[in-house]
């Protein structure tokens, strides 16, 4: 990680630019990959203006990248509960789940409760459901269809 854009923020500790870490999933994705993400418990940053991203995509270059950081309290120095590990797991799981729905070039949802929908914080993450609206779907068919033909 010595090559990667680096920052300290919140208490000393650092956060890494999520630019640098896609470029280097993009190097090494293989050819017959369907995507390639990777997962960390570094805290991360999109750029200089941002505080933080709990994770990043790439439209059409199959490449994401998320942190499991930000989910556990201890990272904020509050005590950990008996269900912790399974809170962390359930918001990693949602946000993994929607930074692939970016990589299959699924746009933010804003008409359903969805899984696609932009979380900004631990409240909205806890409050996203695990999958899909029903319009999802239909935008990736939508999608898929506008690639082929060049739009």
């Amino acid at each position: 990680m010595a090559s990667l854009r680096a920052r300290s923020r919140v208490r000393g500790r650092r956060q890494y630019r999520t630019g640098d870490l896609l470029d280097a999933l993009q190097r090494r994705i293989p050819a017959e990959a369907y995507c390639l993400i990777g997962v960390t418990q570094a805290d991360l940053y999109p750029g200089p203006s941002w505080n933080f991203v709990f994770g990043e995509a790439r439209f059409f270059e199959r490449v994401g990248v998320y942190s499991f950081a930000r989910y556990d309290p201890a990272f904020y120095d509050e005590p950990r509960a008996a269900d912790t590990a399974t809170t962390i797991l359930r918001r990693g799981c949602k946000l993994m789940a929607h930074e692939i729905g970016h990589m299959f070039a699924i746009d933010h949802c804003i008409h359903n409760h969805c899984v696609m929908n932009g979380s900004n914080s631990l409240e909205e993450t806890d409050r996203s459901p695990p999958h899909p609206c029903p319009l999802v779907p239909a935008q990736a068919a939508r999608d898929r269809r506008l690639r082929r033909r060049g739009a």
